[in-house]
């Protein structure tokens, strides 16, 4: 239900300022992604870091 909401309330946003959803799911999408590879990038740094192999 939460998320059926969320994507409800972009669509509606992007709706009432006149964007393309696209557009803002792509914005969105760049962003987690982006997230994801810095989250990554310092996991595999601490892993060398500390040794750690699982």
């Amino acid at each position: 239900m939460g998320k059926q909401l969320t994507e409800q309330t972009w669509n509606c946003l992007s709706v009432a300022k006149d964007l393309p959803f696209a557009w803002q799911f792509g914005e969105r999408a760049g962003t987690s992604l982006g997230v994801a590879l810095v989250l990554f990038l310092i996991g595999l740094a601490v892993k060398a870091f500390l040794g750690i192999d699982i």
